[in-house]
């Protein structure tokens, strides 16, 4: 994909007092498709959902990673403070 626009979101420190880990989240939105380009070792699945069936994902357990649940609620909140207008 490429992004017509990105946003920044949030910082999220992995695991504080274990290490120095800081994991920066931003919102691509104007996605276009555009042609591959993976490592020879790299494989990667995209799966296009509406918002409200991500964040259904995360509070029924299924998406458990954080930066996916840290990333999924922030975009859920800004989309409900924008009262419904284009993230």
């Amino acid at each position: 994909f490429r992004a017509g626009r990105i946003r920044f979101l949030t910082s999220i420190v992995t695991s504080c007092g274990f290490c120095d880990e800081i994991i920066h989240i931003y919102l691509a939105t104007k996605l276009e498709f555009d042609a591959p380009n993976p490592d020879d070792d790299e494989f990667v699945n995209v799966d296009l959902v509406p918002l409200h069936e991500l964040i259904d994902a995360v509070l029924d357990g299924k998406i458990e990673d954080a930066k996916t649940v840290v990333g999924a609620l922030a975009c859920d909140s800004i989309a409900h403070r924008l009262g419904g207008a284009e993230l």
